[in-house]
């Protein structure tokens, strides 16, 4: 693969296989990011997939959506975070290919909270939590009640420490 850093827009990035996922994480960046996911598979079942993250999280059914995404897909998608990536931006960053989440020295992480929007729906919302936590804790091989304490508390990581925690394999740069 080229160097990514060099291109200058999303669609020479396409071409190389990178899909950004940068910004804050809605319904309309997640229908975006899995349309790309879809069509690199579509192009070369086989060829891997870098996904490039940096962002500050936002919305679990739409965080959601791109890691149910990635389950299915036949290449093999790897994960790098560029700069950050906080809520569901690091759960994404965590369910991307064992062995091939990578971390980019300088970035920062975090796990959050789930917080509830609507009145009334708290236990949906704790379902939500608990969903969460354990997605993440069979990633990175933890278990799920410590990981939800952790995003309870708005954990932060630098890029080494998301590597010993397990939300990334390696750090590079």
């Amino acid at each position: 693969m080229s160097d990514y850093r060099v291109v200058r827009n999303a669609d020479e990035l396409l071409r190389q296989r990178v899909v950004l996922l940068c910004g804050e994480l809605d319904e309309q960046r997640a229908t975006d990011v899995i349309a790309r996911l879809l069509f690199l598979q579509h192009e070369d079942p086989c060829e891997p997939i870098t996904l490039l993250i940096d962002s500050p999280g936002g919305s679990v059914v739409a965080g959601m959506a791109i890691i149910d995404t990635m389950g299915t897909l036949s290449p093999l998608v790897r994960t790098r975070c560029e700069g950050g990536a906080d809520g569901m931006a690091a759960v994404i960053l965590a369910c991307g290919q064992q062995g091939e989440r990578v971390v980019v020295r300088g970035s920062s992480l975090s796990l959050t909270q789930v917080t509830a929007r609507i009145e009334g729906k708290e236990a949906a919302l704790e379902r939500t939590r608990q969903r969460l936590a354990g997605v993440l804790a069979e990633r990175t091989n933890r278990e799920a009640q410590p990981v939800a304490e952790d995003m309870a508390e708005g954990r932060f990581f630098d890029a080494a420490a998301a590597v010993v925690y397990g939300l990334a394999d390696r750090v590079e740069g």
